[in-house]
């Protein structure tokens, strides 16, 4: 058995580089938006963790040394770093980057994204599914 790991961020940031200029955080906005609607994005000032904002405080959690750049990614004398947190434990309450009238605009986007995505993951699958394992993989 052979598997495939599609990934949709990877695939999209290749396929689509310029959609979402503002990052992932307002990708995953957009493609919620787009299955849910606008009316499911609160969009009130207040207390947020920082995803939805362009650059979100994020609290040090690590110390002075190491810097988060946002969900597992930090950052260290210049190299990037994964380190397994949940990203609200980095996140500081702030308000959001959205304004309400922006909303219709990242549906628009968000959907364009899963259209795209779909339809690219589709004929891999159908390609994919034409591998004969047995012949790509032959005993030895």
């Amino acid at each position: 058995m052979v598997t495939a790991v599609v990934e949709w961020w990877t695939i999209g940031k290749k396929l689509m580089p310029g959609l979402f200029p503002e990052g992932t955080h307002i990708w995953e906005l957009a493609v919620a938006v787009a299955i849910g609607g606008t009316g499911i994005a609160d969009v009130r000032g207040g207390g947020y963790k920082g995803e939805w904002g362009v650059n979100p405080p994020l609290r040090r959690l690590f110390g002075a040394e190491i810097n988060p750049l946002g969900f597992n990614n930090f950052e260290y004398r210049g190299a990037q770093m994964l380190i397994p947190v949940d990203a609200w434990d980095i996140d500081i309450e702030s308000p959001p980057d959205i304004p309400a009238a922006a909303l219709e605009e990242l549906r628009r986007r968000g959907q364009e994204s899963m259209d795209r995505l779909v339809e690219y993951i589709a004929a891999f699958v159908s390609e994919f599914r034409k591998v004969d394992v047995a012949q790509a993989w032959p005993k030895a």
